[in-house]
């Protein structure tokens, strides 16, 4: 049996970024992350002016294969382009409970 990963992804916004942008960047996102292989579900989560992304993968292969696609792909982009790349960082867990 393979063990399912968390992806967590801690991000701040670029100055000026409304709302309305995020939510928009995140749904594009999501229809990106709907097609990928191996996808569980996704959650954004705020503590004042830091946000998360908090995606469940199957596996470890899926979500690496995932990260590398996003790079390229057109519906991620509107999202990357809200976010402060400077400050942005991402770590894989196992789930081991």
């Amino acid at each position: 049996m393979q063990t399912r990963i968390i992806e967590f992804a801690e991000f701040t916004l670029l100055p000026g970024v409304t709302p309305e942008q995020l939510d928009a960047g995140i749904e594009s996102s999501n229809r990106f992350l709907a097609r990928c292989p191996g996808f569980v579900a996704r959650r954004t989560v705020r503590d004042g002016d830091r946000y998360a992304d908090i995606a469940e993968w199957t596996d470890m292969k899926h979500a690496l294969a995932a990260m590398e696609a996003a790079e390229s792909s057109p519906e991620c982009a509107p999202f990357f382009a809200l976010l402060d790349m400077q400050n942005a960082r991402m770590r894989h867990f196992e789930i081991v409970r």
